[in-house]
């Protein structure tokens, strides 16, 4: 079975959404404006929300035909793809493996070549738009795939295919049916003494067909993405499976029923693998209000738990902790300020120690407050203390261009610039134990990449967006945090959104969304959510967003924040429903916990 990708400086169908945007209501880029012609995009539906099924093969048809309606029959999955092996002669139905990956190709630049005289082979070149693995994750691709189908005639005379490539080629909108996004949740990486109890989602595409929590559970045994890997584990011993299929939800209770292998498990493990069966469950499933955990067929024993767990039992290991409910904190006139309620008086409200940016624990609430010296190149003030002060200075050596909290259990993540524009920047850790030195956080620069000037760690201490380049360069990329024989370091960093130029700043949102600050189509900057794959873009409703926005924070549940400047006065925009308010008064650089 054949097939080669070769590098591609751009897909047409990426040039394409740069207009369109990549929007779908699965979370998968669209062809916007475009149809393919015949069977390889049949994807029509009737009103009322009927599929309108491709074609099967024809006796007559030619082996361009064949091909093409391989292809568009892999737009239906029923019955794993009973349709598309429709195509394929007797011998290999059953051999052809559908589950080993997708590529998700652009429908206007199918090329078929075909060899006049010769109806056995056929080779079908495209440009990639992504790709989902065999492990469920989604990744962008800019390049093209060249795939050869071979074709020999059944004794009737009619032409079927003998060889093809494993996994499936499917347009945007068939991997829309066929595959849906869901969050999948491991268990943090821990940050002290003692097992986390930290979870962390992971973003997964699933079959759409069959019983959800079925292929949810499946895909919690068979372990994290590519793109999380090693920062995250897992609570499952080594072989755990399913015993027997989960059932569809009954009376809101879903029985996970595993093999022996989970009796391995500790105390510790066992109630991790069930926050995480809880929180899976329940976060696709919202109807879920219980699970029941078996060993083939026997109760498993989790400590502090009843046999029938309900959701009590998964609130405190809530990934998003108290970020959701903790008002944002910005600063005006170098003094720090809260968005609600009244602000704790200390020596960074009251003018004495003016204050320039903030960032808040969200494990603790602790403040790091960046104080800049005004000339470029010279050194800033990174001080930490508990929002009533007193703060101590724990970097004042070098330039800071990001302060981020992460879950606040590690300490404070700092990007340093060096004095060359094009040298790399360092990242440095200060650990929350004040007897602990500093340490630097190693990390690779992407290919083409310029210095890194933006880092944010997600809540859940798992993953980091950062921002790279300089000026209309600046992009943005998505990398885990990992823990190696040498310590702390950042790995897998990749582009998600390469649409976005001159990205200004990003956020998290939750732990699988960002918010974005860059121009997308327009001359001015905007908010843009990008999923944590870069598998869904979409620009947030701006009705009331003025100015020229620099800042932005977001958290789970509340409203965005933008720092903007406005007639030359910066100042403070918050999402209420569809549209922007201004804050009362002068105010920069919001930051919710985080």
């Amino acid at each position: 079975m054949t097939s080669a990708t070769r590098p591609r400086t751009a897909s047409r169908a990426l040039a394409a959404a740069a207009v369109a945007v990549l929007l779908s209501a699965c979370g998968l880029p669209v062809e916007s404006g475009v149809r393919s012609p015949g069977p390889v995009a049949p994807e029509a539906v009737e009103r009322g929300g009927i599929q309108v099924l491709p074609p099967g093969p024809r006796p007559d048809a030619g082996p361009r035909e064949v091909v093409l309606g391989f292809l568009g029959a892999q737009t239906s999955p029923d019955a794993d793809y009973a349709l598309a092996r429709e195509f394929l002669a007797p011998e290999v139905r059953g051999s052809w493996d559908s589950g080993t990956g997708v590529v998700i190709y652009d429908p206007v630049s199918v090329e078929v070549v075909t060899d006049v005289g010769d109806d056995s082979l056929v080779v079908v070149r495209s440009d990639t738009v992504a790709s989902i693995g065999a492990d469920g994750g989604y990744q962008l691709e800019t390049g093209s795939v060249e795939d050869t189908y071979r074709l020999a005639r059944d004794a009737s005379g009619q032409l079927q295919l003998v060889d093809v490539p494993s996994g499936l080629r499917l347009t945007p909108a068939g991997a829309g049916r066929s595959y849906r996004a869901e969050e999948v949740y491991f268990v943090g990486l821990p940050e002290g003494p003692g097992p986390s109890e930290r979870l962390v989602p992971d973003r997964a595409f699933l079959p759409a067909q069959g019983e959800l929590a079925d292929h949810l559970v499946r895909q919690l045994l068979a372990g994290p993405t590519v793109a999380l890997g090693d920062a995250v584990t897992t609570g499952f011993p080594v072989g755990t499976a399913l015993h027997r299929p989960v059932e569809p939800l009954a009376d809101g209770v879903a029985t996970v029923d595993l093999t022996r292998e989970v009796l391995a498990a500790g105390p510790a493990q066992r109630r991790q693998l069930s926050a995480q069966v809880g929180w899976t469950l329940q976060t696709a499933l919202p109807a879920t209000s219980g699970i029941r955990l078996l060993v083939e067929g026997e109760p498993l024993e989790v400590p502090e738990a009843e046999e029938l767990q309900d959701r009590s039992d998964w609130l405190s290991v809530d990934p998003n902790g108290a970020a959701g409910r903790a008002p944002a904190l910005y600063v005006v006139d170098r003094r720090l300020q809260r968005l609600e309620g009244s602000t704790p008086r200390s020596e960074a409200t009251d003018g004495t120690l003016p204050v320039d940016a903030v960032a808040v624990s969200p494990s603790t609430g602790r403040l790091a407050l960046l104080t800049r010296d005004g000339d470029p190149g010279t050194a800033d003030v990174v001080r930490v203390g508990p929002s009533s002060g007193p703060f101590a200075p724990v970097l004042q050596d070098a330039p800071v261009s990001s302060l981020s909290w992460g879950s606040g259990a590690r300490g404070l993540w700092a990007v340093t610039t060096a004095p060359d524009p094009a040298a790399d920047s360092a990242i440095v850790l200060v650990p929350s134990s004040a007897d602990v030195q500093p340490l630097r956080v190693p990390y690779a620069r992407p290919p083409g990449a310029g210095p890194l000037s933006v880092l944010r760690v997600s809540r859940d201490g798992a993953r980091v967006a950062a921002v790279f380049g300089i000026g209309a360069e600046r992009r943005l990329y998505v990398g885990r945090v990992e823990l190696g024989d040498g310590g702390l370091r950042l790995a897998g960093l990749r582009p998600v959104a390469p649409l976005l130029a001159d990205v200004a700043d990003v956020a998290w949102e939750s732990g699988t969304s960002l918010v974005v600050l860059a121009p997308l189509g327009t001359p001015n900057r905007l908010p843009v959510r990008v999923t944590v794959d870069g598998s869904e873009l979409e620009p947030v409703r701006t009705l009331g967003l003025d100015g020229e926005p620099e800042t932005v924070t977001a958290a789970p549940g509340r409203p965005l924040v933008v720092g903007t400047v406005l007639a030359g006065r910066p100042v403070l925009l918050v999402e209420d429903g569809e549209l922007f308010r201004l804050q009362p008064g002068a105010g920069a650089a919001p930051a919710y916990p985080g």
